[in-house]
């Protein structure tokens, strides 16, 4: 259900399941790492690094590399440097690993060093294809250095591997209203709204790229 939610640009109902999955097994991989992934997209980089630093110690690979930095005190979290830094040597000590550079983009996105973000996405996305949402993450990356040609061929990959993909299509658009291609823009949240038409937000949107159109 959280993944649902994610890929349907709702990442605070996408949090709440995934922290409900939490309290039957807190060391839920999968959840822990979309917990950070989610709460980076919500701007909360204090509770994204919180659980990529639980991802990285409550795994059987990595734990030994956890332990090896100072551990963060209870009532805050470890800092982006280090969280970085231990990220780098998971990488190094596995590199066929796709969530550690999955880890690694979201940590170089949260301090907005974005050509390195990229270049940890594509190499996720290299040694996972078939993942849409990686291609999707890679899109919104480049398009945050203002790659937006590059970005709208990575949200197109990632909708060649699953059409009925919100985020993507939502991204899409944005790129498209960046451009100035406000009538591809508009087109573009349309097929978003066919998916989800009660997303409000997607409402807004189009609605603007109907503005600067001019309908």
């Amino acid at each position: 259900l959280g993944d649902c939610n994610q890929e349907s640009d709702n990442d605070s109902k996408a949090i709440s399941c995934y922290r409900r999955a939490l309290t039957v097994d807190a060391s839920d991989a999968r959840s822990l790492l979309a917990l950070g992934v989610s709460y980076t997209n919500e701007l909360d980089s204090h509770r994204a690094l919180s659980y990529l630093h639980q991802w990285m110690a409550h795994s059987p690979r990595y734990q030994s590399i956890a332990a090896a930095y100072p551990q963060p005190p209870e009532t805050g979290s470890v800092s982006v440097e280090q969280l970085t830094a231990m990220f780098s040597a998971a990488a190094q000590h596995n590199s066929e690993d796709a969530d550690v550079f999955l880890a690694l983009g979201v940590l170089y996105n949260v301090s907005r060093d974005y050509e390195r973000a990229s270049s940890a996405l594509q190499t996720a996305v290299n040694l996972r294809p078939s993942d849409y949402s990686l291609w999707n993450k890679l899109g919104a990356t480049l398009a945050n250095s203002y790659q937006n040609d590059d970005a709208m061929e990575a949200y197109k990959a990632a909708l060649k591997l699953r059409p009925t993909y919100l985020r993507a299509w939502a991204n899409l658009g944005i790129c498209y209203s960046n451009q100035g291609r406000y009538q591809d823009a508009a087109n573009t949240y349309l097929t978003a709204l066919r998916l989800s038409p009660n997303a409000e937000h997607l409402w807004t949107n189009l609605s603007i790229a109907f503005t600067c159109w001019g309908r």
